[in-house]
C-alpha cells in the first residue's frame, strides 16, 4: 500500500499520492484547502487516503502542521 509492487501501480501507492501532496505544498496550506486542490485526482481516491498520506508524511518528518496550516518541511541540510 504505501510502496509500488508487482501487484500495486506506482500511482496506487501511498508514495505517490505523499508525492502529490508535497508538490502542492509550495505555500502553507490548511487541510481542507488542500484537500480541495487534490479531491478530483484519481490516486488519491478518497479522504480517508488523504489523511492516511498526510499521517505517513508527518510520521516522516516531512510536513508539520503550524498555525493551522500544514507546511512542507525543508530538509535541505
Amino acid at each position: 500500500m504505501i510502496l509500488p509492487n508487482k501487484f500495486l501501480e506506482e500511482k496506487d501507492s501511498l508514495l505517490y499520492v505523499g508525492a502529490l501532496l508535497l508538490d502542492k505544498l509550495d505555500v502553507p496550506s490548511s487541510v481542507s484547502e488542500l484537500w480541495n486542490q487534490v479531491n478530483d485526482n484519481k490516486s488519491v481516491n478518497n479522504y480517508e487516503r488523504f489523511i492516511i498520506t498526510l499521517d505517513m508524511l508527518y510520521v516522516l518528518n516531512l510536513i508539520e502542521l503550524k498555525n493551522d496550516k500544514i507546511r512542507r518541511i525543508n530538509n535541505d541540510s
